[in-house]
């Protein structure tokens, strides 16, 4: 079973996240968010990623995406986390800054 991975955020995303996860047998980055879908776009065929979305909610509501990466400033991640999370999606958060208390139990 391949686990399908989404990363929201393209700077550490693409620099860290994206060849982690290329480096892990049975994973695969199916898809990456940006601010914007351009930028997304860009980076995504720069670094052959098939998916590419300007709002991390779509990344999130995708059903080709198993596994949300998020790797944004930490001020935003409680929001992604709770919808991805909500949505039944594995969540990596990449802070240990991010404020937990919102999040389902």
């Amino acid at each position: 079973m391949t686990v399908r991975v989404g990363i929201v955020g393209i700077g550490y995303g693409q620099q860290v996240l994206l060849p982690a996860f290329r480096a892990v047998p049975g994973c695969s980055v199916v898809a990456l968010a940006a601010s914007s879908a351009e930028r997304a776009q860009a980076v995504a065929g720069r670094c052959a990623v098939p998916s590419s979305f300007g709002d991390w909610r779509e990344l999130v509501r995708s059903d080709d995406v198993d596994a949300v990466a998020i790797a944004v400033t930490p001020l935003l991640q409680p929001d992604i986390a709770v919808e991805a999370l909500e949505d039944r999606k594995s969540t990596r958060l990449n802070s240990s800054h991010t404020d937990i208390s919102r999040m389902p139990s």
